[in-house]
């Protein structure tokens, strides 16, 4: 998958997690929601990094 549609899928993925306003959403939550949507649409399995 292009690097452009795996970046929609992140910022999907944040927005979902983030529309939830009665969860209190840490950055860590955020990683792994990521790294789950990428490995389930893509098979990634690297996860993401943080900088």
């Amino acid at each position: 998958m292009a690097t452009n549609k795996l970046a929609l899928l992140r910022y999907k993925t944040i927005n979902e997690c983030l529309k939830n306003r009665f969860r209190k959403w840490t950055l860590e939550d955020l990683i792994e929601r990521v790294s789950n949507a990428l490995y389930e649409y893509e098979g990634i399995t690297s996860g993401v990094s943080r900088r």
